[in-house]
């Protein structure tokens, strides 16, 4: 147990427990000071003898020291008992005197009192203590996975943000829910998931290997989006958040897709037409009168 206080020991530095209640409470796993006498102690402190030089950050005139956000106690009597006796056995080998009997002796003893500090000092003193600092680790970490997942949904602008309102799903892409998008999407996916960006037919060997920015069903979500809203490349590139020049490749790449699946009678005939969006034909009779010819005529 620690008896340094600013009485006996004014040259340390003593720092208050953190506010944070699970940082807290690794500090007093770590201390292993959880006794009910320790926790009903309202100001709780921590000497500078059990930080590293590293949890430190020093001011511009070096006088004064504060601890990094996040810090913890490292340095106690088990955690290196062992490294000090390691030191000493170093130092008893390079002593030239010392005849071979007595490093003998000196390494046994040595090894027996490796033997006792691990037994006393290594690890936590139970095993309650250890499985409780373990789940309070893996219960941190679950919180800012979560956080970060949060964060991820809320910034993405992936097809899945919108899946639960109609309304977004026809004002971006035409469709008039989720539902009917993703049965389109099932009836191309086949072929669709598996296209080869426009750049790297047109350069082979450029960027072999490497794995898209976007799913499939997010590269499509992109290409309607462009095609419903006509926004420019910038604002998908942001939206999305991938280059530039990696939404010119998708929206090339999915023209040429859809103009590879037109109607056999557009091919040949009408080269520039990549995608139908709607199309109505009806017969009628042709008018002699080349005014209202020319009212019947739409491109």
């Amino acid at each position: 147990m620690c008896n340094n206080c600013s009485e006996n020991r004014p040259d340390l530095t003593y720092h208050k427990f953190p506010s944070d209640p699970e940082t807290s409470r690794r500090w007093e796993i770590l201390m292993r000071r959880g006794d009910q006498k320790f926790k009903s102690v309202e100001n709780k402190y921590c000497c500078s003898e059990h930080f590293v030089p590293n949890d430190y950050r020093i001011s511009l005139t070096g006088h004064r020291k504060d601890l990094k956000t996040g810090a913890i106690p490292s340095v106690f009597p088990w955690s290196s008992a062992k490294s000090h006796v390691r030191e000493e056995r170093l130092r008893l080998r390079t002593q030239a005197k010392i005849s071979h009997k007595e490093i003998e002796r000196s390494e046994e003893s040595l090894l027996s009192d490796e033997v006792q500090d691990s037994v006393n000092f290594i690890g936590p003193p139970t095993i309650e203590q250890f499985a409780q600092e373990k789940c309070l680790e893996v219960e941190i970490l679950k919180k800012e996975l979560s956080k970060a997942r949060e964060k991820e949904y809320v910034f993405t602008f992936g097809l899945e943000r919108f899946s639960k309102n109609p309304d977004d799903i026809h004002f971006y892409t035409g469709f008039p829910d989720y539902e009917t998008l993703i049965a389109f999407w099932n009836y191309i996916e086949p072929s669709a998931s598996h296209l080869t960006y426009y750049s790297r037919k047109k350069f082979p060997g450029r960027n072999v290997g490497a794995q898209r920015s976007l799913q499939p069903i997010d590269e499509f979500w992109l290409f309607l989006t462009q095609l419903r809203l006509g926004l420019f490349e910038r604002d998908l590139a942001f939206r999305f958040n991938i280059s530039i020049s990696t939404v010119s490749d998708i929206m090339i790449t999915h023209s040429n897709y859809l103009f590879q699946h037109l109607p056999t009678a557009f091919q040949g005939r009408f080269e520039n037409v990549r995608c139908i969006i709607d199309c109505t034909e009806i017969k009628c009779e042709k008018p002699e009168d080349l005014q209202k010819q020319s009212e019947f005529y739409s491109e």
